[in-house]
């Protein structure tokens, strides 16, 4: 996977955006590590991300509709998804793109879909303390 150094790229930019694109590399890299969404996740879901990776649930896209006011981007990890129109109504108002493939998800990166999953019985959190530190 290509990384960016999101630290370093702009100088200009606002440390409030820093710290949601943190946020969205943790989750990501969480997910690359276990395949699977948990509720555990929900630490995630803050006012700075613009990305999310969240199950086609009512429940959980309520809480993003309440907590991410920034949110644009949403990649559905809930495999054989039954799309209900409803269902839009749960989502934040700025939503743009719902990816349920992660095609324009993981545009311009090696998709983590086909990464290798060898590590998913390492637990990710050490890995996000060492980043945030």
């Amino acid at each position: 996977m290509a990384r960016r150094n999101m630290f370093y790229e702009n100088k200009k930019q606002k440390t409030t955006e820093i710290a949601g694109e943190v946020i969205e590399a943790l989750m990501q890299r969480a997910y690359q590590k276990t395949g699977v969404w948990t509720p555990y996740w929900l630490v995630f879901l803050t006012p700075k991300v613009k990305s999310a990776l969240l199950p086609w649930d009512k429940p959980v896209l309520a809480i993003a509709r309440k907590k991410c006011k920034l949110l644009r981007q949403v990649l559905v990890t809930s495999k054989d998804v039954k799309f209900k129109v409803s269902m839009l109504s749960e989502l934040p108002p700025k939503v743009k793109v719902l990816d349920f493939d992660g095609e324009l998800f993981f545009r311009g990166t090696e998709s983590l879909m086909v990464l290798p999953h060898k590590d998913r019985n390492i637990s990710w959190l050490p890995e996000a303390e060492l980043i945030l530190r």
